[in-house]
């Protein structure tokens, strides 16, 4: 079983301040440590805590906030739904098609398109990455 003792001299760097300070950890008990290693902790983090804390409200030359994203892939479903169709067609007319292809035969977010038909089981997926090719299933 490693020691605190053990796990904080490993972890150490073995220029001339970390064999001191090595050296310093070893002669300590498993609680002494425990304890120098809180205080280190704790005082990173308090350092840290009041760097990040937020301006006052009446800072002048303040940005307001930036509108929230609107999630693209929710889109229309109607737009989605032609969309899965279009990318069905192109697959069943030319299958072994890669997404670079889709692409740039039906345009928008295919991608979306592409994941909601593997899902659905409408098209097979072989392949990784570039390399994926597309098959439309027939039912």
């Amino acid at each position: 079983m490693i020691t605190l003792t053990d796990a904080i001299a490993r972890t150490l760097d073995s220029n001339t301040l970390g064999r001191a300070a090595k050296a310093f950890v070893s002669t300590m008990t498993d609680e002494q440590a425990g304890d120098w290693y809180r205080s280190i902790i704790g005082s990173a983090s308090s350092e840290k805590a009041k760097r990040s804390e937020p301006a006052s409200p009446s800072t002048p030359n303040r940005k307001p906030a930036a509108a929230p994203k609107v999630d693209k892939a929710k889109g229309d479903p109607k737009k989605s739904s032609e969309l899965e169709g279009a990318v069905l067609a192109f697959v069943a007319k030319n299958p072994g098609s890669n997404a670079i292809q889709i692409g740039a035969a039906c345009g928008g977010d295919y991608r979306t398109a592409l994941a909601s038909l593997v899902a659905a089981g409408k098209l097979r997926k072989e392949g990784r990455n570039r390399g994926t090719k597309y098959t439309a299933i027939a039912q």
